[in-house]
């Protein structure tokens, strides 16, 4: 008997022992995206190197697709091999594209931007009969290979064994540029040459002005190396003894920015660029080489698959902070643009598009 009541007390112990069973449930939790990514750009080789806004819509030109977005959020696109692996040139006006042997000027105002009764071609020989073939072979990944101000167009090229540089200002004439199959027509060709400088040493150009274009050279000769301003008359000028790596405008103001001993530097010119003045000096080169947009007032800049806003540029304060596009941070940015109340992101992956008050909201 005492051994029956003892194992009726060792009964509950041993069960108050055994762990109690444990049931996990996995449960879905929708991941917050950021960025609406364009179906049209999805896929592979979807790389996209620049875009602009034209009119009430924005053009987007791809490795091998053209894209027009409009502003209801429909869209335009189709597929065209692009040659190179540069930003093409945009304009309210027309666009471009350089083959091996020609440029190919296409009118950005059309409804349709897959025809090629669009196009009008430019070719090399015709602007220089001595160019050498394929000219853009020497240009970096993704820079400008041409600028377009107005109704002009500067191209780079180079002639003779040592590839001497010479720019080409083409005036266009744009008296058909209208209606649905609107065109551009190539016309006067002014030949800007740089003795003993090689498109080698030819290093970007930078940015297009109201009356011209700014550029620069780099290469071991001294009397060369710098910073440029052509105007549309044809006439130019050395602006600034260093390189730049980027030029904007923000708040009616022209601003460049060079590196020096790994330090960036922000200039400004009231001139039109003729002219310019340091601002603000900061560690590092990663501010030089931002590449800054002004959009509906506010100054957005974008290096690599970062992005940052501006919040304070006054005369004594450059304050910048970091935006958090979670789903771009692997990617590489290259070209913002603002469409009604969305921003829209051109990477090497595809398209993307974001409503603007929460892009502008979601800081680090």
């Amino acid at each position: 008997m005492k051994h029956f009541l003892a194992l009726l007390l060792l009964i509950p112990i041993l069960f108050a022992c055994e762990e109690p069973e444990v049931i996990i449930q996995e449960v879905e939790v929708p991941r917050e995206v950021d960025f609406e990514e364009l179906d049209f750009s999805r896929g592979v080789f979807q790389r996209f190197f620049t875009m602009e806004k034209v009119g009430e819509s924005i053009l987007a030109l791809g490795e091998n697709r053209i894209a027009r977005i409009n502003i209801d959020g429909n869209h335009d696109n189709c597929v065209f091999f692009w040659n190179d692996a540069n930003k093409e040139p945009i304009s309210e006006e027309f666009y471009l594209n350089s083959t091996e042997t020609a440029l190919q000027f296409w009118s950005s105002k059309s409804g349709s931007i897959c025809s090629d009764q669009l196009r009008t071609n430019l070719r090399n020989d015709s602007i220089d009969t001595e160019v050498n073939p394929n000219p853009l072979s020497q240009l970096r990944f993704l820079e400008n290979y041409a600028l377009i101000s107005g109704n002009h167009v500067l191209y780079p090229y180079s002639t003779g064994p040592e590839m001497q540089l010479k720019l080409a200002l083409i005036e266009m004439d744009l008296t058909e540029n209208r209606g649905t199959f609107a065109r551009v027509f190539a016309g006067d060709v002014q030949k800007i040459a740089f003795p003993g400088v090689s498109i080698i040493d030819y290093t970007f150009l930078q940015w297009s002005l109201d009356d011209g274009f700014i550029f620069s050279i780099g290469g071991i000769d001294p009397n060369a190396y710098g910073t440029y301003k052509i105007n549309t008359d044809g006439s130019s000028q050395k602006i600034f003894d260093r390189l730049f790596i980027r030029v904007f405008t923000y708040q009616g103001r022209l601003y460049a920015m060079y590196d020096y001993f790994n330090q960036s530097y922000i200039m400004e010119s009231q001139d039109g660029g003729v002219s310019w003045t340091q601002r603000f000096v900061a560690d590092g080169i990663a501010l030089a080489a931002t590449t800054f947009y002004e959009l509906d007032g506010e100054l957005i800049g974008h290096w690599n698959g970062q992005l940052v806003l501006v919040e304070k540029f006054t005369n004594d304060l450059f304050k910048t902070v970091e935006l958090n596009p979670r789903e771009l941070e692997n990617d590489y940015i290259t070209s913002i643009s603002k469409l009604g109340d969305k921003v829209y992101i051109s990477t090497l992956s595809g398209l993307f598009s974001r409503d603007w008050e929460e892009f502008l909201a979601d800081k680090k």
